[in-house]
């Protein structure tokens, strides 16, 4: 196995996901005291209906503010549903696979009773 392999794999293993902003503070201390639509993790510094194109660290959707609702496509998610994209989370832990190598566990502060 070449070394960046294996260090992906630990990467992985130890539940980064490869992402590299993986455990850094991104938002500059702003609190994250809003819940994301999808994971309902606290992750949004605003309200959803406020957070144009935010994204969540927890499961990568990005917030489309235009929604009409939880079952229209979203041209930001392209064109999964909000509750496709719930669905997925549940399954895998992102909004749609594809995002998988983006998103990183909840920190204890962002879990929503």
């Amino acid at each position: 196995m070449a070394q960046a392999e294996s260090a992906l794999t630990v990467s992985f293993a130890l539940g980064n996901c490869g992402n590299p902003h993986f455990g850094k503070d991104l938002n500059g201390g702003i609190p994250m005291n809003h819940p994301c639509p999808c994971c309902s993790c606290l992750t949004f510094p605003v309200p959803e209906e406020e957070a144009i194109a935010y994204i969540c660290p927890v499961c990568y959707w990005e917030n489309d503010v235009f929604l009409g609702g939880p079952d229209e496509a979203s041209d930001e998610n392209h064109g999964i549903t909000l509750n496709e994209a719930r669905a997925n989370f549940q399954k895998c832990g992102a909004c749609c696979i594809e995002m998988l190598p983006y998103v990183r566990p909840p920190k204890q502060e962002e879990k929503n009773p």
